[in-house]
């Protein structure tokens, strides 16, 4: 049974997949927890019957918030991070 906060997956509902690694993949997909609805990046683990399960690992948002991490992240892969020295050029 499935409370009103509980976290839900929505079968058949994945975004998309990129492989981590030989034995992880990782899965974007939507979920929702106690009502809201929310976009989970996870990393899987490939099990000995051969199926992908979730692990621990990942980061599940509301739409916003990833709309918010999005150009960060963006500005990061373009080399626009943080100085050597760990402080924030915008700083």
């Amino acid at each position: 049974m499935t409370t009103a906060t509980a976290e839900t997956e929505r079968p058949g509902t994945e975004i998309g997949t990129v492989r981590k690694n030989a034995g992880e993949i990782i899965r974007v997909e939507p979920t929702t927890y106690g009502g809201h609805d929310l976009l989970a990046v996870r990393v899987f683990y490939k099990a000995s019957e051969g199926d992908y399960r979730p692990t621990r690992k990942g980061l599940t948002c509301r739409r916003e918030t990833w709309e918010e991490l999005l150009p960060i992240i963006e500005a990061a892969l373009a080399g626009e991070g943080p100085s050597p020295n760990g402080a924030n050029s915008d700083e």
